[in-house]
């Protein structure tokens, strides 16, 4: 009896740890009117499992069995997709730009402040992820850092820290695009110059039995990883000369470079489709332009033009801008003039995350993908939809009932 009361023991025992197991992985099934898990795939009434922030299952509702323990999430009448990914800003920083003209070795995880309206008006827009950038003033700007508009410092923003560098061939200092250029090239050379005498002092020290200096000194390290293909160059492109010029020295350099252009760059898109290299266009990506060669005022959609040139593309929003505040709005507004569907839900999820690097984790939703969902109350592209609740990591962290500076600029807008 003494046995079988010991057995009863130890198996109640694996009974509760096995329940404080399945306790502690916290499960939660989200139930939806539409789930659009990618640019061109969604599942009317999609089912999506998450647990411990990451997304484990998405299907239909007959296709997939909601487990005992999990955590219902009722939004049967709201459509769901993957957060939007911001590919570039320079906003949400203390200041945006040094006054100097070089300098690769800085970071905006040390400027970015969390409590700018940048973060929280992108957090109700359904931004999920944004790498934020140096300005476009300087030649070599420094490193980014990739956040999520939500935290109460950059530690518990952080999605990854260090990552791209900015290079602007926008004139500053004075110069002219010539200086420019020539500053730019002077500077690189000059780089790959310290660079190889490092390694060649290194190899002799070490042959020689004296001290060897492992690592290239800080100040250099950024310029290292450019130009050995391990950072990004977002290098800015005003014009489409630049986007030319920007080209040559892509390809001179051996750089990793993703083009982040102005309005007038879309003259340079069948250069660029030529050199495979991907862009982010610019806030006001749909304006009027006068045609060089009839005078006739015509209408420029950028995304469609470089959608037909087959050059990958994120699209770009500034809060500052009337037309173009928000990604919903520049993505309506290029479907409504005849960018595909597919294309401009792309160029704001998938698209920006395979530029950050994240394309594996961020943009779609996906097993295996972080548990960032928008709660819509309408199709993502319709100007009428609002961002009911906002999901990131599998946690709620915006509820638009619950957002009082958009009551109050309701109300405002009443008066």
């Amino acid at each position: 009896m003494r046995r079988i009361s010991v057995y009863a023991a130890l198996w109640c025992g694996v009974c509760a740890a096995a329940a404080h197991g399945a306790a502690a992985r916290h499960v939660t099934a989200v139930k939806t009117k539409a789930a659009i898990v990618a640019a061109d795939a969604e599942i009317p009434q999609g089912v999506i499992l998450i647990e411990e922030g990451v997304i484990t299952a998405v299907d239909a509702p007959g296709r997939l069995q909601i487990p005992w323990n999990a955590e219902v999430i009722d939004a049967s009448d709201k459509i769901v997709m993957p957060g939007l990914v911001v590919a570039h800003t320079s906003e949400g920083l203390e200041r945006q730009n040094e006054s100097m003209p070089d300098v690769p070795w800085i970071s905006t995880f040390d400027a970015i402040d969390p409590f700018q309206p940048y973060f929280r008006r992108a957090l109700r827009d359904g931004v999920a992820a944004a790498l934020v950038l140096p300005g476009n003033a300087t030649r070599f700007g420094g490193t980014g850092t990739i956040v999520k508009p939500a935290g109460a410092t950059v530690d518990e923003m952080l999605i990854q820290r260090r990552v791209g560098l900015k290079v602007s061939l926008a004139p500053a200092g004075g110069l002219n695009r010539m200086g420019h250029m020539q500053k730019l090239r002077e500077f690189l050379r000059a780089e790959q110059k310290f660079l190889a005498d490092f390694q060649t002092a290194k190899k002799e020290a070490a042959q020689a039995g004296r001290p060897v200096q492992e690592e290239v000194p800080l100040e250099h390290k950024d310029m290292e990883d450019l130009l050995a293909g391990r950072l990004t160059a977002f290098v800015y492109c005003q014009s489409a000369g630049d986007a030319v010029r920007a080209l040559e020295l892509v390809d001179e350099f051996k750089l990793k470079a993703v083009l982040v252009l102005g309005t007038d760059a879309w003259r340079a898109a069948g250069a660029i489709a030529k050199a495979k290299l991907p862009v982010i266009l610019p806030p006001d990506a749909v304006f009027f332009d006068e045609d060089p060669e009839t005078g006739e005022v015509v209408r420029r959609n950028l995304p469609a033009i470089f959608a037909q040139a087959r050059v990958p593309f994120a699209l770009q929003c500034h809060s500052r801008s009337i037309n173009a505040g928000s990604l919903w709005q520049v993505a309506a507004e290029a479907v409504r003039h005849g960018l595909g569907r597919k294309e401009a839900l792309a160029a704001i999820t998938a698209t920006p995350a395979q530029l950050l690097g994240l394309g594996q984790k961020l943009g779609q939703i996906k097993p295996g993908f972080r548990a960032n969902l928008l709660f819509l109350t309408g199709d993502p592209l319709d100007p009428r939809t609002w961002v009911d609740r906002v999901m990131i990591d599998g946690a709620f962290v915006y509820e638009r009932a619950q957002d009082k500076y958009l009551q109050e600029l309701i109300e405002g807008t009443k008066q």
